[in-house]
């Protein structure tokens, strides 16, 4: 009689185990699903960003163009003067 109920409890217990598997395959796919939906986002984020900085990174670069141009153009008429005032002295 108890090997009856033993077999009896050993295949309730494998079913259990088995739907217990099954259950976290249905939980876990959503799961997956979401955290690829969030990885995909953060990509995106990070590319929205990296975008912003490289603009920023180019308008520096302007300003700097156009600061070093302004240098070499007082520097070029500072010469000039020099050279002008020092020739004719």
């Amino acid at each position: 009689m108890y090997r009856g109920e033993n077999s009896n409890s050993l295949d309730i217990t494998k079913s259990n185990h088995s739907d217990l598997g099954e259950l976290d395959a249905l939980l876990v796919e959503p799961l997956r699903g979401q955290q690829q939906l969030l990885d995909e986002e953060t990509q995106a984020l990070q590319a929205v960003e990296a975008t912003n900085n490289v603009d920023k990174g180019n308008k520096e670069l302007d300003k700097a163009v156009k600061n070093n141009s302004s240098s070499r153009k007082l520097t070029l008429l500072f010469l000039f003067f020099l050279t002008f005032f020092g020739l004719h002295s």
